[in-house]
């Protein structure tokens, strides 16, 4: 066959030559990491009648309602104030999530004394915050430098990218983009953090404060999954181009050295002449839409 086990709950597009299904050499996709489907695990898009959101309990993966001060006007809490909430699921010490989010102050916030974004806690203690770290002006995350990224003037969307570890071993990464489209994950984050503590995360605050009261700050469109196709960001298709096989997570082996990210696009086996059996390794968990197979020129296939 030209597929081995691993690939589970995903369409294999039909335009694979049969012949190459018939003979060898095969391609197969080889390793211990999963090949997983997306899975959404928090979300909150505030869809509450203008009032206060403390007592609210909609969204998916809360294992309470908020607690806050801050008032939803138009389905967006807006205030110059936090609020928590407790997830169902703490962090694990493994893994990949993907977490994006609406948030911005109003009006140029720096050098008023603020923080804003989000945080995560285990239990009381403070893990970690993107967003506006201490009084930057600049979208930040803790343990890098303030990106060029303006944090007021209105939301904008941050995508973030979180490779959890045991105790302060997790990497942070960060893009932001405007509202209302995916953001651009598949170029170079904005901010990376890496020796972060973040497993064992059980509730998370929004927003913040800043020392100046007339400063608002707004928050909206929580989304935390296991793949970035989950948090709405640009999936990335991609070919593959090393016919003698190799690791999947190595850019060199693909065009253009463009991974392919998110369970909405393509990866494309089917622009190679395969004369001899080769294996591609995974050597992470990764998710797709669709896979293509094929061979350029099936007659080279041996018997």
């Amino acid at each position: 066959g030209i597929l081995d086990s691993g690939w589970s709950n995903h369409r294999i597009p039909t335009h694979i030559n049969p012949l190459k299904v018939q003979q060898r050499p095969f391609l197969s996709l080889l390793g211990s990491a999963a090949l997983s489907r997306a899975e959404l695990l928090v979300s909150e898009d505030f869809t509450y009648a203008d009032g206060g959101l403390s007592g609210q309990n909609g969204g998916k993966g809360f294992r309470e309602a908020w607690n806050s001060t801050v008032n939803i006007t138009g389905a967006v809490p807006t205030e110059n104030s936090a609020s928590t909430r407790g997830l169902v699921t703490p962090f694990p010490s493994s893994g990949t999530l993907w977490l994006s989010f609406d948030w911005g102050f109003a009006s140029n916030p720096h050098p008023q004394a603020q923080f804003g974004g989000i945080t995560f806690f285990e239990g009381n203690m403070e893990r970690y915050l993107i967003g506006d770290v201490w009084d930057t002006g600049v979208w930040s995350v803790n343990g890098d430098s303030a990106t060029p990224e303006t944090n007021y003037g209105g939301m904008k969307t941050g995508v973030a990218k979180i490779t959890l570890g045991t105790g302060e071993t997790s990497t942070v990464e960060l893009w932001v983009g405007p509202t209302g489209s995916p953001v651009d994950v598949s170029g170079a984050p904005i901010a990376t953090a890496t020796g972060r503590y973040l497993d064992g995360g059980d509730s998370l605050r929004i927003m913040g404060s800043s020392f100046d009261a007339n400063i608002y700050q707004s928050f909206d469109n929580l989304l935390i999954g296991t793949t970035v196709a989950d948090v709405d960001a640009i999936v990335v298709s991609a070919t593959w181009t090393n016919p003698g096989g190799g690791l999947w997570g190595k850019t060199g082996n693909w065009l253009n050295q463009k991974l392919p990210t998110g369970h909405g696009g393509t990866v494309d086996f089917s622009t190679l002449n395969i004369t001899a059996d080769t294996t591609v390794q995974l050597d992470a968990a990764q998710t797709s839409g669709d896979l293509a197979f094929g061979d350029t020129d099936p007659s080279s296939a041996a018997g």
